[in-house]
C-alpha cells in the first residue's frame, strides 16, 4: 500500500516555484503570488515590479511569507496582459491586500492600465479618495458596472481577503467570506492587451499598500467557493516539492 508522505496543503504562502493543480475545482485562470517576485503559478507568467517596489515579510490568515509593498509614487507594478488574466464574461478576483496609509485623491489599487478618465474597464479601489467607500468596476462605455460599498461594511484589517465577482448574479464585493455589497448589474468588458497593474488612476502618487496574492477566475464564484478560498486560499496549489 502506498503511503502519502507529502502534506495535504501549504501552511505558508507558496514559493514562486510551486505549481498549480490544474484539475482542482478552485484552480484559477491566473494565480499570482508575490513571494519575492510577481509570479503566476498557473501559467508561469512573470510580472514586472516597479523600481521602487519592495518585498517585505507579511502574512494573511495563518499563511506567512513575502508580500509586495507598493511605493507611494506614480510607478506601476505590472502583472501581465489583461486579456490573459481578466475574463470578459463572468469572472472573479480574489485578492489579499492591506492599505498602509490614508487614501489619496482618485487612488486605484489594481486596474487595467487604460486612461481612467475615459473609462478603465476593470479596477478595484480599496477606499476611495474620501476614504468613504470601496469601488469595483467592470466594463467600459455601454457595458459598465460600478459597485460602490460604504466603508462601514468593511474591516480593512491585516487579514482581509477581498473577492470581487461579476456575472449573472450581478456584481459583488466580499471581505473575508462576508458579502459587503452587491448590485444587479450584468457587467461586460472588452478584451484588451493593456496591462493589468497596481497603479494610481490619474498619475498621482499611489497609496502605500501591501499585496499578498491575487487570483483571477473565468466564472463567478459562488458563496461556497468564496468561503473555501477564504479558509484555504492555496488549496489549488500542489503541496509536493
Amino acid at each position: 500500500m502506498a503511503i502519502d508522505i507529502f502534506p495535504k496543503q501549504w501552511s505558508n504562502i507558496p514559493p514562486i516555484t510551486a505549481r498549480a493543480i490544474r484539475g482542482h475545482a478552485l484552480c484559477p485562470r491566473a494565480g499570482f503570488v508575490f513571494n519575492g517576485a510577481i509570479h503566476d503559478l498557473v501559467n508561469g507568467m512573470i510580472g514586472s515590479p516597479a523600481s521602487d517596489a519592495i518585498w517585505i515579510p507579511s502574512g494573511v490568515k495563518q499563511y506567512t511569507g513575502m508580500a509586495l509593498k507598493r511605493g507611494g509614487t506614480t510607478n506601476q507594478d505590472i502583472l501581465g496582459r489583461s486579456d490573459l488574466i481578466v475574463p470578459t464574461g463572468s469572472g472573479s478576483m480574489v485578492i489579499a491586500l492591506k492599505r498602509n496609509q490614508a487614501p489619496v485623491a482618485d487612488s486605484v489599487t489594481i486596474s487595467v492600465d487604460v486612461s481612467f478618465n475615459s473609462g478603465s474597464d476593470f479596477y478595484f479601489i480599496v477606499q476611495n479618495s474620501s476614504g468613504a467607500i470601496s469601488q469595483f468596476k467592470v466594463g467600459g462605455t455601454g457595458g459598465a458596472g460600478n459597485l460602490s460599498v460604504a466603508d462601514s461594511n468593511f474591516r480593512y484589517d491585516e487579514d482581509s481577503i477581498y473577492t470581487c465577482t461579476y456575472g449573472q448574479r450581478g456584481m459583488e464585493i466580499w471581505e473575508n467570506a462576508k458579502l459587503a455589497g452587491s448590485n444587479a448589474t450584468i457587467a461586460v468588458r472588452t478584451a484588451t492587451t493593456a496591462n493589468l497593474v497596481f497603479k494610481n488612476s490619474q498619475g498621482l502618487s499611489n497609496d502605500l499598500f501591501t499585496c499578498k496574492f491575487a487570483f483571477f477566475y473565468d466564472r463567478q464564484l459562488g458563496p461556497a467557493d468564496v468561503r473555501a478560498l477564504n479558509e484555504s486560499p492555496f488549496c489549488w496549489v500542489d503541496p509536493r516539492p
